[in-house]
């Protein structure tokens, strides 16, 4: 049997495109005078239309996920499940503006490339 025709979602394709285009999100920690600065890259496993809807609201989309990153707490971080929470706050956060915009997020993971808090 020639298994290279079957096809299931795992063996889709996934592409990775940096949200931050060089400029990393940084914000202040809630409730604390620690700052926090991040890098994201974003994974889909669909067409490079979403891609090209990231590139186009890249603006909006950045807002998004500093809302979101504005409303950790310095306690937050130091669990050891913090960073995978945060990366599917961000995704979820993400598609929700992506489907605003665009009627499809897309956004399957998203993944921290830079990830600084002092």
């Amino acid at each position: 049997r020639d298994w290279s025709s079957d096809v299931c979602s795992s063996d889709l394709e996934k592409s990775y495109m940096d949200l931050d285009d060089k400029k990393p999100l940084v914000t202040n920690i809630a409730n604390s005078r620690k700052v926090m600065q991040v890098s994201l890259s974003l994974m889909t496993q669909y067409d490079e239309r979403v891609f090209k809807n990231v590139e186009k609201h890249r603006a909006a989309l950045r807002s998004a996920a500093l809302d979101v990153l504005r409303q950790v707490q310095e306690g937050d971080l130091v669990k050891p499940e913090a960073r995978s929470q945060l990366a599917q706050r961000l995704r979820d956060q993400i598609n929700l503006e992506l489907e605003r915009l665009e009627g499809f997020g897309g956004i399957e993971e998203v993944f921290f490339t830079e990830f600084v808090f002092q």
